[in-house]
C-alpha cells in the first residue's frame, strides 16, 4: 500500500511504531554510553594510584597527596552518580521496552 492511499489510522501507526524504535535504540545507546564512561572512569581512578616513576625511587616530597585525595574522591563521586544514573536508565528501559 502507497503512503496516498493509506489511512489516517495506518500512517500513524507507522508513525507510533518509528518513534518506539528510534526511541528504544535511543535508550540502548545512552546505556551502553553510561556503561562505558563508568568503565574509563574506573580506569582513570585506579591509574590515580600508579606510582610507578621509570624504575627512580618516588619521593613523597614530590607527591601531592592532596591532590590524590581530591582527584579521588571527585571521580568516585562521578562513578556513584554515573551508576545511579544508569541504574534509572536499565530500570526504565525494562519498563518501557519490556
Amino acid at each position: 500500500m502507497t503512503q496516498l492511499s493509506k489511512s489516517q489510522d495506518e500512517i500513524n501507526k507507522d508513525r507510533i511504531e518509528s518513534i518506539y524504535e528510534s526511541s528504544k535504540m535511543s535508550y540502548k545507546r545512552r546505556i551502553e554510553d553510561k556503561e562505558a564512561q563508568i568503565k574509563n572512569q574506573k580506569i582513570d581512578r585506579d591509574a590515580l594510584l600508579d606510582f610507578s616513576d621509570k624504575g627512580d625511587i618516588i619521593r613523597s616530597s614530590r607527591y601531592d597527596c592532596d591532590r590524590l585525595t581530591n582527584d579521588d574522591a571527585s571521580i568516585s563521586c562521578s562513578i556513584k552518580s554515573n551508576e545511579l544514573i544508569l541504574k534509572v536508565l536499565k530500570e526504565r528501559y525494562k519498563v518501557l521496552f519490556g
